[in-house]
């Protein structure tokens, strides 16, 4: 009984800023969960540096959504989004129902339109995340992106792209200035070459 109580004190004694980085780097939703442990770990994860989104489906939606809205820090070390959500068909005024770019012979669906939202708000002048990674389950139902300057963010460093449709100017990573890391992996890239003169 003793040791327990020496354990719980050797947490107690430890400080919130330490506590916030090691929540930062389990997923999200056991940061979240965590925070059941103690009184004082109950908020810890609305401001940890880094956000961290697996899994599929409607309770992922519902979980990542509220998390953003109830975060309190705004700066992120890295935003990592792991997700399978597929719409099964493209919404009306969708770029996916372009048959320009794509042949409905392999197109499965869609991918929800709230990663776009999620991508915004990790680049966002509030939250200035240096690192970003999007990977996506299915490559028959690529995530293409619907702003042109999806990725434009003068502070991103690290760009890790899987099962993701670039087209044209998503292409261009001229709006990423500090840009040290992009990998590209499942991906459809479709554009003109540069031409060299």
């Amino acid at each position: 009984m003793r040791g327990g109580g020496r354990r719980r004190d050797q947490f107690a004694a430890l400080p919130d800023e330490l506590l916030k980085h090691v929540l930062s780097y389990l997923p999200s939703r056991k940061a979240v969960k965590l925070s059941l442990l103690s009184r004082r770990w109950r908020h810890l994860w609305r401001s940890t540096p880094a956000i961290s989104i697996h899994g599929k489906g409607e309770g992922v939606l519902l979980f990542v959504n509220t998390l953003l809205v109830n975060r309190e820090a705004p700066l992120l070390r890295s935003f990592d989004i792991d997700v399978d959500l597929v719409v099964p068909r493209a919404l009306p005024g969708s770029p996916y129902n372009n048959p320009e770019f794509y042949g409905r012979e392999y197109l499965r669906g869609e991918v929800d339109p709230h990663v776009d939202m999620w991508v915004r708000h990790a680049l966002s002048s509030k939250c200035r995340s240096p690192s970003l990674m999007v990977r996506l389950e299915d490559e028959l139902a690529p995530w293409l992106p619907r702003s042109p300057l999806a990725f434009a963010s003068p502070n991103l460093t690290t760009l890790h792209l899987d099962a993701v449709h670039l087209v044209d100017g998503l292409l261009d990573f001229s709006c990423c200035p500090a840009l040290l890391r992009l990998a590209l992996v499942r991906c459809y890239l479709e554009g003109e070459a540069l031409k060299t003169s």
